[in-house]
């Protein structure tokens, strides 16, 4: 079986005085406080895979798409790639006020497990860019989730890369 579907780590949002309601999981479905919480959302990585900018880190394109994002009616914005050493106050403080959630991959280009080798990838190095982007993002209440890998199992040769990323996925939680 095909499979290019992101696992999901862990939830992170956290709750605070004045900001949005913690997403929790009961049963098979997500609560924000008491409501049934539904993702509408859109993958944000402007300049896409060939141009992978850290999009929350770049506060002018960040509140401009904001506005946009509003008309849309979202509440979850998936990106790919951040810079785990930058800045992202601004625009997850602007995200958060527009009521806008972030659901967001561990892995960068530069550090991700090989799909054609995952056993070298999954190393010390690797493992310390993926801590160092949960703890620059574990602080924002509106930090979603962490996904454990994106597209690593994509066809009937990747399928060995399965130990590797619930490894990940383990190690995250």
């Amino acid at each position: 079986m095909k499979c290019a579907i992101a696992i999901v780590a862990a939830a992170a949002a956290l709750a605070s005085a004045g900001s949005l309601p913690t997403v929790t999981v009961k049963g098979n479905a997500f609560f924000a406080g008491d409501n049934r919480f539904y993702i509408r959302g859109v993958d944000y990585q402007p300049g896409g895979s060939s141009g992978a900018a850290d999009p929350i880190a770049n506060v002018a394109g960040c509140t401009r798409d904001i506005v946009e994002f509003k008309k849309l009616g979202i509440n979850t914005v998936r990106v790919y790639t951040v810079d785990n050493t930058a800045n992202h106050d601004q625009c997850m403080a602007a995200l958060a006020a527009a009521g806008i959630y972030l659901a967001l991959d561990v892995n960068t280009p530069h550090y991700a497990i090989n799909r054609a080798d995952p056993a070298p990838s999954y190393n010390s190095e690797y493992l310390q860019s993926v801590f160092a982007t949960i703890d620059a993002f574990a602080k924002y209440d509106n930090t979603l989730l962490f996904f454990s890998g994106n597209e690593v199992i994509n066809d009937d040769n990747t399928t060995n890369c399965a130990p590797y990323v619930k490894a990940v996925t383990r190690d995250m939680k």
